[in-house]
């Protein structure tokens, strides 16, 4: 069976589950936090013992946890009522690229093939690439594409100027293939005698140019030379503050504004620039001297008077002076700065110095996507522990709003590092090995509010897992599966972090640090849903490797042991839900709806908007009409609507429909136009609901015909993606019906032809995940006038209903319904990305600025896919309901005016200049139609 080559995808969501929406929804959450900056690995010290050992400090057993709400509803009803202060859950709703927005589709302003790039798996690109990416800095931004074929690169790979972007044509066309390892490349980089390559540095290295000097030489804070035989890490990682490592004071914090503000008082706002980063630092004082904001962030008082804090002494000053956090300036007033995020640690002016400062050079709005990367292979796990090369996949460093996505690293020894990184989104990669991960990800040195999601690891060792360490705060692990592998923290205080929804199959790898990064964790650190299908519970599900944290609906093998590099003790770790699912099932995808402000579904109101419309569209169009394409969608959205409220009068409208046509298609039974076959869903929805005879006699007669006699080896009929829409459906349930599979490969065959092989490539990108209409858009095609892809937002809505559809007909173990579930999540994924705030979708759904305006119908045929999704569990309850309620609230508010009228929808076309302008009158049946399915949909959602 033909597979679909995304291999970071998660596996089907569960069925759907009855979390109470209006309590999820109802109010708007705070937003998220962060702090502090960022300092070396903790891994230079032997790593603690593997999780599948009792070698983690004492062995008695830990306090139980304690239960501040009796079910996971009631505990993030507590943190939905104190976001920004709750004792034990962060607010991370902010994480990832621009807080949690979607990664933009940038266009391509240069292609590497120009530049000399030849994907022949022999010539070393590292030059042609490099001097592509140069090229598209030069040209003020934009895509480097890489045509498919494998890449040599003897060299790494850097991008050090703001705004490029590298670009494949997918995992399974594009591939990089580097051949020697940063070692080889850049030499040694030792801390007495430990390789930090084993957390540092990257084939693709995204970071400023003052990082390495013309040489490619490293370059410390000062812009010296670092000596690699003996240097440490964050001599040359740190944020840097204008130049000089502390930066320069633009501005200093007065009073007392608390843990979870947004609003803080300065002595002046002259050097401030509102929409700019700047660096807020955190320094202790007082009488707790260098530890106080450490204290702070063990938590819990057998953390702050019972920790040895002078042995932690790579954590205070003077080898980290201050806690560093970049956060962007939103609004400005003579003597207050509203940051776009609240505060993760509150200021005492008795007990912390803050202040801000310069930010120092940094790289954004920059991004690896749709590709594959390999190394030249880990080494010899039998070498040891810390001795690894730099056969390293992606390093982000010193990066804000930045991301990669649609990856897969191979072979590689540490998969994605990142090191002061802030507000970074890495989405749908996977690292496969033959040999060993050190580290799949992990996050360090003062880096805030990155999101890792739906991320697969497939290794047979791994040294850690999923890292954070060194003051790490505000970043989400979501939506994940790991072969091998733990919760690894490498000490140094990480804080305000969740992992959600993840599945560990063993849970074997090991925690690290050494004494002086400090304990192994601050506070709020929260394991939300997830199992760990292992024997050990060690640093998944162990209550005392936390301080003020959450353990939420774990599932799998318990450690109640004492924690290493912890205080052993009841340290207010609450636990509730265990043994089962939690709901919220995603807590990042649950906080980010609510700070979205999406209000409820209340299905009385769904069915009386569909009412309306249903009602003024038979009231203005009593005859019966057409049986092509277009009256006959809208006649599937009002047997649909029938179906949902029983009411006997839309029955009868399409009844009639049906008769004045005498249960015929346009064209004849001898038509293979799949235009003419879509009145045929409708007479088998009619059938369905009475089976009286002849009802199916054309509509089985063509597609007989096409099946059996009429050329069956003839298979690309469907030149055009509408045509999934109008014959794939009928195809499906006449299969059914008759228990015949022929239809369904029939339809297959078809389809596959579509897909992947219409004018050559096909016309589904795999790349954005998008349909192009027909061969004319295909890259090189028709471009918009921004020079992006046209992906037509109907052509994809045609395409969400036709999966949904077939998916609702087909037996669930029929050959490719894997496949049609894939595709259906994978559109899902592009469209979640580009809904516009308003809750609509663009006609161009990649370039906004292509006839940019709401218009209903994609919209209505987007949300009917999505809402199916979510209602069968195909699609992430938590991640998609937020997107369906924004549309669908956007079409009751803006399209659906008060007498029923549908309005703002795009007249009959085939791409975004089709039947413009469009406006708040403009409708059409189809659209009508879509509505309906789209609401009968959503009603059931609300139920």
């Amino acid at each position: 069976m033909p597979q679909e080559p995304h291999p970071a995808s998660p596996q089907p969501a569960p069925e759907a589950r009855g979390f109470d929406r209006r309590s999820l929804l109802r109010s708007t959450a705070a937003g998220g936090l962060a702090l502090f900056g960022g300092v070396g690995h903790a891994g230079q010290a032997r790593a603690a013992a593997p999780a599948t050992t009792p070698a983690h400090g004492p062995t008695a057993a830990a306090p139980a946890t304690r239960a501040a709400a009796s079910t996971p509803g009631e505990l993030f009803a507590a943190w939905q009522a104190n976001p920004g202060d709750h004792p034990q859950i962060p607010d991370v709703s902010h994480a990832g690229y621009r807080g949690g927005a979607p990664i933009p589709d940038v266009p391509t302003v240069v292609r590497a093939a120009d530049h000399g790039a030849v994907p022949d798996g022999t010539t070393d690109n590292t030059d042609a690439i490099q001097r592509a990416i140069i090229a598209a800095a030069d040209a003020g931004g934009g895509a480097v594409a890489l045509a498919a074929g494998d890449y040599r690169c003897d060299g790494f790979l850097r991008l050090n100027r703001s705004g490029v972007v590298l670009r494949g044509e997918g995992q399974d066309r594009t591939r990089i293939v580097f051949t020697r390892s940063l070692e080889e490349i850049l030499g040694p980089n030792l801390e007495d005698g430990k390789s930090q390559w084993c957390w540092s540095g990257g084939l693709i290295w995204i970071g400023p140019t003052d990082t390495f000097d013309s040489r490619l030489q490293l370059l410390d804070w000062a812009g010296q030379p670092v000596d690699m035989a003996q240097n440490q890490t964050n001599s040359w990682e740190q944020w840097r503050g204008g130049g000089d490592g502390e930066g320069s004071r633009l501005a200093r914090v007065v009073g007392d504004p608390p843990r979870g503000t947004a609003t803080v008082k300065v002595d002046t706002t002259a050097q401030l620039i509102a929409g700019r980063h700047a660096l807020m630092t955190w320094r202790s004082r007082g009488a707790e001297g260098d530890f106080g904001l450490l204290k702070r962030l063990g938590a819990h008082p057998l953390m702050r008077d019972g920790y040895d804090w002078p042995t932690a002494d790579r954590m205070y000053a003077p080898a980290t002076p201050r806690f560093r956090w970049p956060v962007r300036i939103a609004s400005l007033t003579a003597e207050h700065v509203a940051l776009a995020q609240p505060l993760r640690i509150g200021v005492t002016a008795a007990e912390l110095d803050t202040d801000f400062q310069t930010m120092g050079q940094v790289i954004t709005e920059s991004g690896v996507e749709h590709l594959t990367i390999v190394t030249a292979g880990a080494h010899d796990p039998a070498e040891g522990h810390l001795t690894d090369r730099g056969a390293n996949g992606i390093f982000f460093n010193r990066v804000i709003d930045c991301w990669a996505r649609d990856i897969a690293i191979e072979q590689a020894e540490n998969g994605v590092l990142f090191s002061c990184a802030k507000s970074v989104t890495v989405e749908r990669f996977a690292v496969r090995s033959e040999l060993k991960v050190h580290h799949f990800t992990a996050v360090r040195s003062f880096s805030a509010d990155i999101l890792q999601q739906d991320f697969t690891l497939d290794a047979p060792r791994v040294w850690h897992g999923i890292n954070h360490e060194w003051l790490a705060s505000g970043c989400v692990w979501s939506r994940g599966h790991l072969a091998h592998g733990t919760f690894d923290s490498h000490r140094g205080l990480p804080f305000d972090n969740v992992r959600t929804e993840i599945t560990l199959e063993r849970n074997d790898g090991q925690v690290g640090g050494a004494p002086y990064a400090g304990p192994r964790n601050g506070r709020r650190i929260a394991h939300w849903n997830v199992e760990n299908r292992g024997t050990s519970g060690t640093a998944v599900f162990q209550p005392d490797m936390l301080t003020h944290g959450a353990l939420v609906g774990m599932r799998g093998p318990r450690d109640d042991r004492c924690a290493d590099a912890m205080v052993c003790g009841d340290k207010n770790v609450v636990e509730v839900g265990t043994g089962a699912v939690p709901e919220p099932a995603n807590l990042h995808a649950a906080q980010r709806a609510l700070r979205l402000d999406v209000p409820p579904l209340e299905r009385a109101a769904v069915v009386e908007a569909l009412r309306r419309v249903a009602d003024h569209w038979i009231a203005t169009h009593p005859e019966p009409g057409s049986n092509e394409w277009h009256n006959a969608t809208y006649h599937s959205g009002n047997v649909a609507l029938f179906r949902l409220t029983e009411d006997a009068r839309y029955l009868d409208h399409s009844l009639r429909w049906a008769e004045h046509h005498g249960w015929g298609l346009n064209g004849g039974v001898e038509t293979r136009f799949a235009d003419n076959h879509a009145a045929g869903d409708v007479y088998l929805d009619l059938h369905e609901i009475d089976p009286a005879p002849n009802r199916l006699a054309a509509i089985e007669a063509s597609l007989h015909r096409m099946t059996y006699t009429d050329r069956p080896e003839k298979n690309d009929d469907w030149w055009w993606t509408d045509a999934l829409h109008m014959a794939m459906p009928p195809l499906a349930r006449l299969g059914a019906l008759r228990d015949d599979p022929a239809y369904w490969a029939k339809m297959y065959a078809l389809y596959d032809h579509t897909k992947r092989r219409e004018r050559g490539p096909g016309l589904y990108s795999y790349r954005h995940e998008l349909w192009f209409r027909d061969g004319n858009y295909l890259p090189g095609g028709i471009a918009s006038p921004g020079g992006r892809d046209v992906l037509w937002s109907r052509g994809n809505g045609w395409a969400m209903m036709a999966h949904a559809k077939v998916l609702r007909a087909l037996p669930a173990d029929e050959e490719h319904v894997v496949e049609y579930g894939w595709n259906l999540e994978g559109v899902s994924r592009a469209l979640r990305d580009v809904q516009r705030a308003d809750g609509f979708w663009n006609v161009s759904l990649r370039d906004p600025d292509h006839f940019g305006g709401r218009e209903t119908s994609g919209t209505a045929m987007h949300l009917y896919g999505l809402a199916y999704g979510v209602r069968t569990g195909r699609l992430d309850r938590d991640t998609y309901l937020p997107v369906v309620t924004r549309a669908w609230n956007a079409l009751v508010r803006d399209a659906i005016r008060e007498d029923g009228l549908l309005g703002w929808v795009q007249g009959v076309g085939y791409e975004p200049e089709s039947s413009q302008p469009v406006t708040a009158t403009t409708t059409s049946d189809f659209a009508v139609g879509a509505v309906l399915l789209a609401g009968t949909e959503v009603a059931a959602l609300a139920s």
